[in-house]
């Protein structure tokens, strides 16, 4: 993976952990004075099994997001691997031995 390639994971890996963070807090916000009884005086009292079953979306939900990384992941190895090509395009025209220094010299710095 180049430099670049991991400065964009890493944008799109604060950018999931900025997300996460937003659902969880929405649930909290909203979960969690209800579960404490805050619409009681209105008759509406939450039911544990509720209150377990949005615990438990809210987690899926944290989870699926991350799981959303792959892609960003995938599409950046593709990338990569495209940079091979790029390498020996810009290694065509040189002498065969120079070629070989050029493409083994950036190849390795790719990695």
């Amino acid at each position: 993976m180049t430099l670049t390639a991991a400065i964009r994971l890493s944008k799109a890996t604060v950018r999931k952990m900025k997300q996460n963070l937003f659902w969880a807090a929405i649930y909290n916000v909203i979960a969690i004075p209800i579960a404490g009884g805050i619409l009681y005086p209105l008759g509406i009292l939450l039911n544990p099994a509720i209150g377990a079953l949005a615990m438990s979306a809210s987690s899926i939900t944290v989870a699926t997001n991350a799981v959303l990384l792959k892609g960003v992941e995938r599409h950046l190895l593709r990338g990569a691997s495209n940079g091979l090509v790029l390498l020996l395009r810009l290694a065509a025209g040189r002498t065969a031995a120079s070629r070989l220094q050029v493409v083994v010299a950036r190849w390795c710095a790719v990695l």
